[in-house]
């Protein structure tokens, strides 16, 4: 991948998963920033609706999240 011959990201395994992850906070708060409002919200909105349903029996604690 581009982005890790750059030394931009990292990977890292999580069975059965793969998981990226910025190799600097720097560079993950720049790439956020550049992200349109909208891109930003849709994101936001996405990650809830997987956290719903993944703690569908416990969500009132995550919900301000």
């Amino acid at each position: 991948m581009g982005l890790e011959r750059l030394d931009l990201i990292r990977t890292r395994t999580l069975q059965p998963d793969l998981e990226y992850i910025f190799k600097h906070a720097l560079t993950q708060e720049v790439v956020y920033n550049g992200l349109l409002k909208k891109e930003r919200q849709n994101i936001h909105e996405k990650i809830g609706q997987v956290m719903e349903e993944l703690f569908k029996t416990v969500w009132m604690s995550f919900y301000e999240l």
